[in-house]
């Protein structure tokens, strides 16, 4: 089967890029042609198809001048992308297009010359931005979903996206004449819902839930030797940003004194997080940075355990089920989909999330147990070799290409 894989990012930038590259590995392993298509970036992994990528725009720092016009327009409708595709679908010839991000950098423009390509699409929902602006459907410290069910403009008078009013009125516009033009998920075959908790969610926000299939990512948990005594550090692991909880987690780092936290990762609260753990002259908190895959999986193998503190809706949990991989138990906000994937009592432990006291009481509690922690690592690794298999994600992914083929 000729696969064509379609993301904003061809390099690893988080999560869905995580998935994206195992993806394609799996893929080609299996014996399916795959070609990619994104955005040009400095950071991209080299291939032939980069011919055809878009060039490059700056979002991160929303901007009201010429070139912010310019990046604008590209937000709400990129002819770009389209002659681009055109292009790549003229000499490749797919037979499925798998879309994972296209938001903004690419845009829902890509959707309509898949369409009118003839080409079946299938998507994988990383986050909720079909649903909201705050694709996240995180702004202002809180989970965040004003403009339910299609109110964008909601998004605006509370500045939902980074914070500007700029980048929310720009947002908000392009997402209402999405919708007017059916520049949307309607124009794709099947979605992918990574957990049962996005899958309710799009549900709940009125989409069809009848062309939503649940496919958790996978974990080859395999290829890894698992470490079950406990290492001398609690370990995070992920962007430093506020929705991740991380500032809660450096804060509950102030009352136990006795533990140590090792901090990999790299993201915008860093030089804030930096600086209070300096005020507040905390010697027991390290930050190591951010670390390539190989690195991270050494650091959850050399941790006591693992702490996921989110505060938004997350749409999997690859760091508690990478955890879990390697023999490690967790500790996580009982939040978006990570219920689904820590067995509170079984894997670990979860707890409110944005609420110090109860994290403080779980660490300790699981941390003085060494047995536990060695039974909930051994658990955890046990459910992830069960149901987070490469192989039979393949064999569910590769029924739905059908579905959408036939």
């Amino acid at each position: 089967m000729k696969i064509l894989l379609v993301n904003k990012f061809y390099f690893e930038k988080g999560g869905a890029e995580r998935y994206l590259f195992s993806l394609q590995d799996l893929l080609e392993d299996a014996g399916h042609e795959v070609v990619p298509f994104a955005m040009r970036h400095p950071k991209n992994v080299k291939t032939e198809a980069d011919r055809f990528f878009v060039s490059r725009v700056d979002l991160e720092r929303p901007r009201f001048s010429w070139q912010g016009i310019r990046a604008a327009g590209r937000v709400i409708y990129s002819f770009e992308a389209v002659r681009r595709l055109r292009a790549l679908l003229a000499v490749f010839k797919p037979d499925v297009a798998h879309l994972h991000n296209i938001y903004h950098q690419l845009s829902p423009s890509v959707l309509k010359a898949l369409h009118d390509g003839g080409v079946p699409i299938v998507q994988t929902l990383h986050d909720y931005a079909y649903l909201s602006p705050s694709y996240g459907l995180f702004d202002h410290g809180a989970v965040c979903e004003r403009v339910k069910p299609r109110r964008y403009f909601a998004a605006v008078g509370h500045r939902c996206v980074k914070n500007s009013f700029f980048a929310s009125i720009l947002d908000a516009a392009a997402y209402r004449l999405h919708a007017a033009l059916g520049l949307d998920e309607r124009l794709v075959d099947r979605l992918i819902a990574p957990s049962e908790f996005v899958k309710r969610k799009f549900a709940e926000w009125g989409r069809d839930e009848k062309k939503i299939e649940v496919l958790p990512h996978f974990i080859d948990a395999a290829r890894t030797e698992p470490v079950y005594v406990p290492g001398d550090n609690l370990l995070y692991v992920g962007r430093l940003s506020e929705e991740k909880g991380i500032g809660v987690l450096v804060a509950a780092m102030e009352r136990l004194t006795e533990e140590r936290l090792k901090i990999v990762g790299a993201g915008p609260m860093e030089r804030r997080l930096k600086d209070y753990v300096a005020s507040a002259k905390l010697r027991n908190v390290e930050f190591a940075g951010a670390l390539d895959h190989p690195a991270t999986l050494r650091a959850i193998a050399a941790s006591r355990l693992v702490v996921v503190p989110s505060l938004s809706h997350e749409t999997f949990g690859y760091a508690p089920l990478e955890a879990h991989a390697l023999g490690k138990a967790v500790i996580a906000s009982s939040v978006g989909a990570l219920p689904e994937a820590v067995m509170h009592g079984e894997t670990g432990l979860l707890v409110p999330p944005n609420d110090v006291d109860a994290l403080v009481k779980a660490v300790k509690a699981l941390s003085d147990n060494e047995p536990l922690m060695r039974r909930f690592g051994a658990a955890g690794r046990e459910r992830v070799l069960a149901r987070y298999r490469p192989e039979d994600h393949l064999a569910r992914l590769e029924e739905i290409y059908r579905k959408v083929l036939y």
